[in-house]
């Protein structure tokens, strides 16, 4: 119990220092070109990424004793699409 208030805490002293601060996140939807012009593919993998860490941590919440979840099959596949999409997209958005 005091371990999940101890994680709730740090997610919320970071969510609020990148609320408050930016937390050095500049240019991290931007293309490395442009630098100010957000791009599609670095969107979908932010959020994507977001989302799988989000219920990653929920697992590890609510496990029970010492062990760490497993991540599990289908969560890898789609994080490997996510990044797959955004080396494409990286890629035509380079080279034409």
């Amino acid at each position: 119990m005091a371990v999940d208030v101890l994680l709730l805490l740090a997610v919320a002293g970071f969510a609020l220092r990148i609320w408050a601060h930016g937390a050095g996140l500049r240019g991290l939807l931007a293309g490395k070109t442009d630098g100010t012009k957000i791009t599609p593919e670095r969107v979908q993998l932010f959020l994507v990424t977001l989302v799988i860490a989000g219920q990653y941590l929920a697992q590890v919440i609510v496990a029970q004793g010492n062990s760490v979840p497993a991540v599990g099959p289908l969560r890898l596949w789609v994080f490997g699409l996510s990044c797959a999409v955004y080396a494409a997209g990286n890629a035509v958005r380079t080279f034409g």
